[in-house]
């Protein structure tokens, strides 16, 4: 991936406030990394993995699922180090359980692919860059009780 091929990955959520079905802005990762284009993941990242929470300012308005973090994250890592295609990353993406997740000081195995640390640092290094999320302590407190970090 070169510095001037770079792309923000916006379709994890529009701007009604609606989380667009895992197809959509998985579509959008493959493809720009099959095109050399490495992305940062923006709009409504708040929590680790998908699932359902309340949206809107303060967590009063309707409950709706939202797209995690660390699915896109490890989906494209499954793509970047292992050439995964839309039919494994889809499930990662939409998943809403750790349970296809799981971490150690040496990677990650996700649905069941084993990930070496390196190769998801290299893929935060050159495909998956970073992402937007609302706060930095949410984020954190909830991998905390996950159990993550």
């Amino acid at each position: 991936m070169t510095d001037a091929a770079r792309a923000l990955l916006e379709s994890l959520i529009d701007y009604a406030g609606l989380f667009p079905p895992a197809e959509l802005p998985m579509r959008e990762a493959v493809a720009g990394y099959a095109a050399g284009v490495a992305f940062k993941a923006t709009a409504g990242l708040h929590h680790p993995l998908r699932s359902a929470h309340p949206a809107g300012a303060g967590g009063r308005g309707s409950i709706v699922v939202m797209h995690g973090f660390l699915n896109p994250f490890l989906a494209a890592a499954l793509a970047h180090a292992r050439g995964a295609r839309e039919d494994v990353l889809v499930p990662v993406l939409a998943g809403e359980s750790a349970g296809p997740f799981v971490f150690d000081g040496g990677g990650a195995c996700v649905a069941g692919r084993r990930l070496a640390r390196e190769e998801i640092a290299s893929t935060r290094r050159s495909f998956a860059l970073s992402f937007g999320s609302c706060s930095f302590d949410d984020p954190v407190s909830e991998l905390k009780a996950r159990g993550i970090i």
